[in-house]
């Protein structure tokens, strides 16, 4: 029962060790641009929710990042060009998966908030529409 269990564990090690092989080595353009998400620490090191998802995805993958500096429209240009493969803070849009894959799990969750002046009785959280013509500043 022991020699069956333990070359098990062998072959199960064997085949975690060969799937990553496929992966090992690979070289993946990353978008850096400073936001609360990808920061540089007092020491210079990189630093952040993003960058740590990041990491996670490297220990599963083994991949290599190599770092491309700049602003994120200008990343999210490069993405869509192809000249980077992976930019974090891309939120789904329809039109956007058509230029862009997304995974099919999500990296996080998005929320977005408007505020107006208790005193503004034109617009209303009941009715959607009076929000049309607003202007958002």
């Amino acid at each position: 029962m022991f020699k069956s269990i333990l070359k098990l564990v062998i072959f199960c090690l064997a085949l975690i060790t060969f799937s990553n092989l496929a992966y090992a080595d690979k070289i993946v353009r990353v978008g850096w641009y400073d936001s609360p998400f990808n920061y540089k620490d007092n020491f210079n090191r990189r630093s952040g929710y993003a960058y740590e998802f990041q990491q996670k995805i490297s220990a599963y993958t083994g991949w290599t990042y190599e770092y491309i500096n700049g602003s994120w429209p200008d990343l999210y240009n490069m993405l869509v060009n192809g000249q980077i493969d992976i930019l974090s803070d891309v939120s789904y849009t329809p039109e956007r998966a058509n230029l862009i894959l997304f995974p099919t799990l999500p990296m996080g969750a998005e929320s977005y908030f408007l505020y107006i002046s208790s005193t503004n009785n034109s617009i209303s959280k009941n009715n959607p529409t009076s929000l049309n013509g607003k202007k958002l500043e």
